[in-house]
């Protein structure tokens, strides 16, 4: 069994910046939903390369 740090629990019980950024120019898809951890990234990069 896995322990997890208390960040991590808080972090899992009350995500934030959760959702899709429907004008985002930057995604990637990591992990695997058999196990649990899948994760989908959305970013928007500036002309600048300021994430925003």
């Amino acid at each position: 069994m896995w322990e997890y740090t208390d960040k991590v629990k808080e972090l899992y019980m009350n995500p934030k910046n959760v959702g899709r950024i429907e004008d985002a120019n930057g995604f990637a898809e990591v992990g695997s939903i058999v196990c649990g951890d899948a994760m989908k990234l959305y970013l928007k990069i500036d002309e600048g390369g300021i994430i925003r």
